[in-house]
């Protein structure tokens, strides 16, 4: 039987996507997927795709071992604390 945990969004979560979307992004959340999926999906202006990981910006969220294989894998994904690093990633 799979074991199953109960779903907890980071406080800057909320933040950080509309950080996205002030900076021109379409943003889908990912979160509730689970499996080492990262929290979100970023459709930046220019049209490409970016995976993004959001972690609490005081360093207590580490990825778990199911977001390091994804990455393993060969997942492109940004992890981001903090709203003001979106602009980078929307500009890149």
């Amino acid at each position: 039987m799979p074991k199953y945990h109960r779903h907890k969004t980071d406080k800057n979560q909320p933040d950080i996507m509309a950080s996205l979307r002030a900076n021109g992004c379409k943003v889908i959340d990912l979160s509730l997927i689970g499996g080492g999926v990262p929290d979100l999906l970023a459709l930046l202006p220019d049209g490409s795709l970016k995976l993004i990981e959001v972690k609490n910006p005081d360093g207590r969220d580490r990825l778990t071992d199911k977001q390091k294989d994804f990455i393993s894998e060969g997942w492109p994904v940004e992890i981001v604390h903090f709203p003001d690093q979106v602009a980078a990633i929307a500009n890149s």
